[in-house]
């Protein structure tokens, strides 16, 4: 028995992708291969879309063929969509294997390499705007935000407390530390997450 495992599309792709996986199986020699069945678990950051062929399972799917004599050969195929967001970098690594009751084990193996960014941005605004007088109290807003299709690690912000002035005490809002410099950790965040912090000065 023998088993070839294919992925379309192959190489390196995007999160979000769907991923089609056939394994092409084949019977050789000169006796029967006896209850033929095909295994294949779904590969870590993805979900399970569909199979064809009548597969039964959820993870690992499975295709019981039954007895096949030489010569007999055919193809089963099932889906997954790549997680998103998801590193640039990860592997997506699949493995199917064909056995039968006689003992026999045979195993192919695909591998899609992720390709994906981030990029993040600030925009910094201040209340009032403009020509102020001596002594007037500014608001600075930070507007933060990340797109892409990974996650971006360990976002932090900072902001100096500029010169000429003097920080409002706990004027700072979510969590920031520091004095001068003010810096407010936002951990990992996924492409779409945004939000603002402020202090005053």
């Amino acid at each position: 028995i023998a088993i070839v495992k294919s992925v379309q599309p192959a190489g390196n792709v995007a999160p979000g992708t769907e991923l089609l996986y056939t394994l092409n199986w084949s019977v050789t020699g000169d006796e029967t291969a006896p209850n033929v069945t095909i295994v294949d678990a779904i590969p870590a950051n993805t979900s399970f879309v569909a199979c064809a062929n009548s597969c039964t399972g959820t993870d690992p799917l499975v295709w019981s063929l039954g007895n096949q004599n030489p010569g007999a050969s055919g193809s089963v195929s099932f889906s997954v969509t790549v997680n998103s967001p998801l590193n640039n970098g990860t592997q997506i690594v699949n493995s199917g294997s064909i056995t039968d009751s006689s003992g026999l084990t045979k195993t192919s193996t695909v591998t899609n390499g992720i390709t994906s960014a981030h990029d993040i941005a600030i925009v910094k605004s201040v209340q009032p705007a403009g020509n102020v007088a001596p002594g007037t109290e500014l608001l600075y807003t930070l507007n933060w935000s990340v797109t892409g299709d990974e996650t971006a690690p360990n976002v932090t912000l900072s902001d100096y407390i500029p010169a000429d002035t003097t920080y409002v005490a706990a004027s700072c809002t979510n969590s920031c530390t520091g004095s001068n410099l003010l810096t407010w950790s936002l951990g990992n965040q996924n492409p779409g997450a945004s939000g603002s912090v402020s202090f005053s000065v």
